[in-house]
């Protein structure tokens, strides 16, 4: 009997022990243990992991792997990854390590909807700085956001591309690390949100779905999504909300444009600094044909000296702006400063736009539409400018137009607030001060009343659910027009 027992003992001792042990961890007893993953999850700024690509495409899951991809660019033969897509499976923090970025790019970067973070990239003495150094021909760039970090180089730089120099397409890239160049007194230029510079003769660049919040400094040239453009360029349905300061050729979108230009469904609504040739939208372009077409600023311009809500100086071949609008306040010493353009030698269109904003200087040619016509032709159509306040030096300040010296204006169905004076003053309540040729108490003048009734605009389109314009508590305004 006791045996029997001491046996069936034994048995629940083993039955026992067989349930408290794991046998996985018996079979891999010799194996080496797992590296802990957080160790993979932020890069250490030392550590590359190859990726070996399926088929065509090189899955990203570890910013190492990702530090292994720039790292290859550097060396190998087909180092521009021509055919190749680069495409991000997670997240990846970059760590805050000094990173080369791609040296060269001609493939597809899918950021997949992912983003980067704590991106350091670059040095002030360095020029073609970015995410990508520079992107050839065919290169592209979807679906990517660069949460943090910080962008420097010394001229042509980005936080997604320092220089395109290949016709390429951005779709849904969204920067929100500083970028900046080098610092005051450096020869230094050329710095964008997205994109630093683009350069070619006959490149193609298309921007679509995209944005900067981040903080752009330093030198000249500097835009919200790209700092110079001497290609082709097209933006649409993108924005500025980010802080821009420098000192020349200064805009939300672009700073400036050497050749064809077109903005559809953009805006800006980020602070922007600067003095000479500033513009809410882009700051100045000097060749080609520019059109901008339902775009907005909401930004003041402050401590300006030449400048326009949407477009600061313009000596390109032609510029027609069209349902856009600004709502921004400017002021500062100097001239040349206008609601929607501050400076114009193109032949200019401006139709179906407005300025919302006050215009305040002690300067000449200052308008509530154009600054100054100073060469070329200025068609204005459809216009308002319902500016509270628009002074400057007597006889080149206007409701409309503040000056012109070889260029010829028209100005057909637009019109400008003008109060008629309180008693005791020979002045109008907060409005134009002075004026020249095309201001003045005319029948182009509307007082608040009347501006909120469609039927003393003549010739615009209120037509419901489909016009232009719809008519607001105050005053006009753009159907549809891309806000903040």
């Amino acid at each position: 009997m006791f045996n029997k027992l001491k046996s069936l003992l034994v048995v629940f001792m083993l039955v026992l022990i067989s349930a408290c042990v794991d046998f996985d961890d018996l079979d891999n007893k010799d194996k080496d243990p797992v590296a802990p993953e957080t160790n993979q999850l932020i890069w250490d700024g030392t550590t590359f992991t190859e990726v070996t690509p399926n088929g065509t495409v090189y899955e990203i899951n570890l910013p190492s792997e990702f530090a292994w991809i720039a790292q290859e660019s550097l060396t190998r033969a087909s180092g521009n990854y021509a055919g190749k897509t680069i495409k991000l499976m997670a997240d990846l923090d970059m760590g805050d390590k000094l990173f080369t970025g791609i040296k060269s790019f001609a493939g597809k970067l899918d950021g997949n909807n992912k983003k980067i973070t704590n991106l350091k990239i670059g040095e002030s003495t360095i020029d073609n700085i970015g995410l990508i150094n520079v992107l050839e021909e065919g290169g592209h760039i979807e679906n990517l956001t660069i949460a943090s970090g910080t962008i420097t180089g010394k001229s042509n730089v980005g936080a997604f591309v320092g220089k395109v120099s290949g016709s390429s397409t951005f779709i849904g890239v969204k920067n929100n690390a500083t970028v900046k160049a080098g610092s005051r007194g450096v020869s230094c230029d050329k710095v964008g949100g997205l994109i630093g510079t683009g350069n070619g003769k006959g490149v193609v660049v298309t921007i679509t779905d995209s944005s900067n919040s981040g903080t752009i400094g330093n030198c000249s040239s500097l835009g919200g999504i790209i700092g110079y453009s001497k290609v082709d360029l097209t933006i649409t349905n993108s924005s500025n909300t980010g802080t821009i300061n420098s000192d020349f050729q200064v805009g939300g979108l672009v700073g400036q444009s050497d050749g064809d230009l077109i903005i559809k469904n953009s805006f800006n609504s980020g602070t922007i600094k600067g003095h000479i040739d500033i513009g809410g939208l882009v700051g100045l372009v000097t060749l080609g044909d520019v059109e901008i077409d339902n775009s907005s600023n909401y930004s003041d311009l402050g401590d300006l000296s030449t400048g326009g809500g949407i477009l600061g100086d313009s000596t390109a071949t032609s510029v027609k702006i069209t349902r856009s609008s600004n709502y921004g306040d400017m002021s500062g010493d100097g001239g040349e400063k206008g609601g929607i353009i501050g400076k114009s030698s193109s032949a200019l269109t401006i139709e179906n736009c407005s300025n919302n904003g006050s215009i305040v200087s002690d300067a000449y040619d200052i308008g509530g539409i154009i600054g100054k016509v100073e060469a070329g032709t200025a068609l204005v159509k459809n216009t308002f400018s319902y500016a509270k306040s628009i002074k400057g030096v007597a006889d080149s300040v206007g409701g409309i137009v503040g000056g012109h010296s070889n260029g010829a204006v028209t100005a057909t169905n637009s019109y400008w607030l003008y109060e008629l004076p309180t008693t005791g003053t020979k002045e109008p309540n907060g409005t134009v001060l002075s004026g020249g040729s095309y201001n003045g108490a005319s029948s182009n003048t509307l007082n608040t009343t009347k501006f909120k009734a469609t039927t003393n605009f003549k010739g615009w389109d209120f037509t419901d659910n489909t016009g232009i314009w719809i008519m607001g508590t105050e005053y006009p305004t753009l159907r549809n027009l891309p806000k903040p």
